[in-house]
């Protein structure tokens, strides 16, 4: 959902105009998120509370990649800082009136919690964060939303190494459209570099 909402988001409050070209990046990115994720036409007859809150999720985070990019002058350190607090604090918040679970010492101190609170937290969040601040210096927010759609791809990577789990034709040709996407996309840019050079050694040699 972000790849398609993240450049109508930036055309309003960045004021940036939509390449053509993203067009059909944005589109065989979605046919490929399709197939990878739902082939079966059934899933999308029956939408629960989890699809709704994962919209919206996907609808806030599209936010999140804008902003990020109209405030890339801040500090990165401090951007994301602010963000991860911010997160932190009404996560808390609201798991706290919701879950009624009490925690001990030794349920903190769970070496697959620690484990999980380790990759998740720091791997996961503080660090992906950070990298996504800083690059988004120099990237545009359509091409950060196509990088995004690349995770579930990696997702399918890591379960077929780690569980053994088999990839089938569907998710395989999801996968190679969400990378042609994000490619045609990308390409544009090096055939414009590519030309403004050959224009400038003709202009040379004139």
């Amino acid at each position: 959902m972000t790849v398609i909402i993240v450049p109508f988001i930036s055309s309003v409050i960045l004021k940036q105009k939509i390449p053509k070209i993203a067009f059909l990046s944005i589109f065989l990115a979605c046919i490929g998120l399709y197939l990878l994720v739902l082939s079966d036409l059934e899933k999308l007859a029956t939408i629960n509370l989890g699809d709704l809150l994962g919209i919206l999720c996907a609808f806030f985070f599209s936010f999140q990649i804008v902003y990020t990019k109209k405030y890339r002058e801040a500090s990165v350190i401090n951007l994301t800082i602010f963000q991860l607090a911010t997160v932190t604090i009404l996560s808390f918040s609201f798991s706290s009136l919701r879950d009624t679970t009490t925690l001990t010492i030794q349920k903190i101190f769970n070496h697959q919690l620690l484990s999980a609170l380790i990759i998740t937290a720091v791997f996961a969040t503080v660090i992906a964060f950070l990298a996504q601040t800083y690059f988004q210096k120099f990237l545009s927010t359509t091409n950060v939303s196509l990088i995004f759609a690349t995770e579930p791809i990696f997702a399918l990577v890591t379960d077929y190494f780690w569980n053994n789990i088999k990839i089938t034709g569907k998710p395989l040709l999801g996968c190679c459209l969400i990378l042609v996407g994000v490619l045609v996309y990308n390409l544009r840019k090096v055939y414009k570099k590519g030309r403004k050079k050959l224009e400038t050694i003709r202009g040379l040699k004139e």
